[in-house]
């Protein structure tokens, strides 16, 4: 084996072993402020039509997509939350509130009046998370359109039950 053979073999070992090491473990907490940056939803009979939407938002491109700013949610210690979506004229375009919980830190179900949403969590960093769950997005009625999302901590968060 040539030496520039073995030194090839020895950095694939080395990258295969450093994939296969666990992440370093960070605390994974939900309480604070989160913005949205970047979210996908796929309509499926979409407009009550027997085709699929595709709705992609990347970073940055929220203003010129959706006509508001990036929305934001609130978790707070107990296990309360609120979400609102400002226009591009800073007026309240949409708001919910409800109850949260997360499950093994992998569950979120989100808990409002009108329903309970549960989505698929994965930690990315203590400050960045991506969700994916089956949401009846375009209103039909069914839990039928895939929705994937990223979302950025703006600032954590110590509120307790008695700061409210």
């Amino acid at each position: 084996m040539s030496t520039k053979s073995f030194m090839l073999s020895i950095a694939v070992l080395l990258a295969l072993v450093a994939c296969e090491s666990a992440p370093p473990e960070f605390q994974k907490s939900l309480t604070g402020e989160w913005e949205v940056t970047a979210f996908r939803v796929r309509i499926n009979s979409a407009f009550n039509q027997d085709s699929a939407f595709l709705l992609d938002v990347a970073p940055g491109e929220w203003p010129e997509k959706m006509q508001q700013h990036p929305e934001r949610i609130r978790f707070e210690m107990n296990n309360r939350f609120s979400s609102e979506n400002i226009s591009l004229d800073d007026e309240l375009a949409f708001q919910r509130r409800g109850m949260w919980d997360l499950q093994n830190d992998t569950l979120l179900r989100l808990i409002e009046p009108k329903g309970t949403d549960d989505y698929r969590l994965f930690w990315l960093n203590p400050d960045a998370i991506s969700l994916q769950s089956l949401l009846d997005h375009d209103g039909d009625g069914r839990s039928d359109d895939l929705y994937s999302a990223t979302w950025h901590r703006l600032r954590p968060d110590s509120l307790t039950a008695a700061d409210d």
